[in-house]
């Protein structure tokens, strides 16, 4: 989980968010995605699909360097 968290993270500065402004794009609290991105979060499809939206990224990006 903390590979994913590190993506979400890569993705999320690339595009200028701030975690508020990814957690409110994705309808999550702050925390949560604090959490993801250190790792700690329980990544659901629910929420990856709600981050997906907001990073207007693609699945795989999700997953890069993740074996």
């Amino acid at each position: 989980m903390v590979k994913l968290g590190r993506n979400v993270r890569r993705m999320r500065t690339a595009l200028g968010f701030t975690q508020t402004q990814l957690a409110n794009s994705a309808n999550i609290h702050p925390r949560y995605a604090q959490k993801i991105e250190r790792g700690k979060g329980n990544a659901t499809l629910c929420l990856l699909l709600g981050l997906k939206r907001a990073l207007k990224c693609q699945w795989k990006d999700f997953f890069i360097d993740i074996q």
